[in-house]
């Protein structure tokens, strides 16, 4: 069954029995699970572990969802572990929800886009708007989300849900230029552009074609220099939250079902694909290519067991794979690496919420007793690391979901690492954490009190981050 499909099955449940109101924003910075001092510690800590190498100021921190053109989620800046109390609170400006990732030029802004069509700007020193522009095709629904946007250079791209992508000018929000790709309604919730040089990548379908609720049937790849369609491919399966990702010479694109397709990005010729798996598998997840140019990807079996599979990126063949027993896999991974030079791969473990928005008897009827954990296993075998259990949230909807604004996120975020070794992801029930990558202690935590879809995004000493309803900064003391 479809989102859309589930909130009709629930609208009458909700109009008989009501739902919980949304606890004050203000109320969010009473939470705290580290003290000062524990901050200060952990952060001298986190840079006595930093490994990274200069970086380059005039290179986005966080240019596109997962950080880089890979995907891998990895940055070699090292952020912060001050989670004791934000920065600012930013509201969302509309009646939209926040399932994008932030993206950081590097110069101290963040932009992220909502589903009421709104693309912003906003200083990451006090959360003050730069500019607000809106895409065409508002929907008043979480289920036309408009893409994650993707920076390169000095503009920002994005796609609309008519299928319209625009160049916008960082500076100041206005349209340098924009094309018409897809000719049907594009997407069906968020997912990403990708991005490298010149090139952007997005999805989409043409007029005629069935809407399954999918992000697209197209894969195209825009030359930003030219203004004008590079190529594009029509994909062979069906694409959920997609993240294309690039490495090399090669694009790769997985599907909602665990299967991965490449194509030259030079000229979008069809290299290689895997097989769609048999049965009514699906998963939210999605791929990242590793350093070793190894291909990560989270997928689902029927039963609802989740994997973690590796693949060749010159072949698409199996390296191995991780089975998790009666617990789905849907968040995409992250790569990161390991004291000695060794690889690890991140990602959430837990199902899909079935309801979208917050019913009192449901939840009564049906307490949510999943367990939720992210999990570490070594990038070249597969092998566990370490795992983080959540403290179980019974409700079968994200925290504060209303039929008034809807949340309606995966069980996890991606993760985002950064230089120290730092895993940071979100959750549904609203709280983000810090884990220790090479040991798997948590080591701090915040509740924004809404679920959360995008990942953390990464800058030096500061860590971004967008609930449902709210997009939260945090910087070094």
């Amino acid at each position: 069954m479809t989102r859309p499909q589930l909130v009709c099955a629930f609208l009458s449940a909700l109009l008989a029995h009501g739902s919980s109101s949304c606890i004050d924003p203000e109320s969010c910075e009473a939470a705290s699970e580290v003290s000062l001092l524990q901050v200060g510690s952990l952060v001298q800590r986190s840079h006595e572990r930093t490994h990274m190498s200069s970086v380059d100021a005039t290179v986005p921190s966080w240019s596109q969802k997962n950080g880089d053109a890979r995907r891998t989620g990895y940055s070699t800046r090292t952020s912060t572990l001050n989670l004791a109390k934000p920065k600012w609170l930013y509201e969302e400006p509309g009646n939209g929800i926040l399932y994008n990732t932030p993206v950081l030029d590097g110069k101290g802004n963040a932009y992220t886009a909502s589903t009421a069509g709104e693309l912003f700007s906003v200083k990451v020193a006090d959360g003050s708007t730069n500019w607000l522009v809106y895409t065409a095709g508002n929907f008043s629904t979480a289920y036309r989300n408009i893409p994650n946007p993707v920076i390169l250079g000095d503009s920002i791209y994005i796609m609309d849900v008519n299928g319209t992508f625009f160049s916008f000018a960082l500076s100041d929000g206005s349209v340098q230029w924009s094309i018409q790709l897809a000719t049907g309604k594009a997407g069906g919730d968020a997912w990403s552009l990708g991005g490298r040089d010149n090139i952007v990548l997005t999805v989409g379908r043409m007029q005629g074609e069935i809407d399954d609720n999918g992000s697209g049937t197209w894969l195209f790849a825009v030359d930003t220099t030219q203004k004008s369609v590079a190529w594009k491919q029509r994909l062979p399966f069906k694409v959920y939250n997609v993240l294309p990702a690039i490495a090399g010479d090669k694009v790769v694109v997985g599907s909602a079902t665990g299967a991965i397709a490449c194509y030259s990005l030079a000229d979008g010729a069809p290299l290689w694909n895997t097989p769609e798996n048999v049965g009514t598998t699906f998963s939210t997840g999605g791929v990242a290519i590793g350093s070793n140019d190894i291909i990560y990807l989270t997928s689902n079996d029927p039963q609802n067991n989740g994997f973690i599979r590796a693949h060749y990126l010159s072949n698409g063949a199996v390296k191995w794979e991780r089975l998790f027993s009666n617990r789905s896999a849907n968040a995409g991974p992250a790569v990161y690496p390991l004291p000695g030079g060794k690889l690890a791969v991140v990602t959430g473990i837990g199902i899909n919420l079935p309801t979208p928005f917050k019913v009192d008897v449901v939840d009564a009827l049906y307490p949510n007793t999943n367990t939720y954990q992210v999990v570490a296993v070594d990038a070249d075998n597969g092998q566990d690391l370490w795992s983080v259990t959540q403290k179980t949230f019974n409700s079968q909807a994200a925290v504060n979901s209303t039929f008034e604004k809807t949340c309606w996120p995966d069980s996890y975020s991606n993760a985002a690492v950064d230089a120290a070794g730092t895993v940071y992801v979100g959750w549904y029930g609203g709280q983000l954490l810090a884990i220790d990558g090479y040991t798997g202690q948590q080591i701090a935590q915040y509740d924004l009190y809404s679920g959360i879809q995008g990942e953390p995004a990464i800058d030096d000493g500061v860590l971004v981050v967008a609930s449902c309803n709210r997009m939260a900064a945090f910087a070094n003391l």
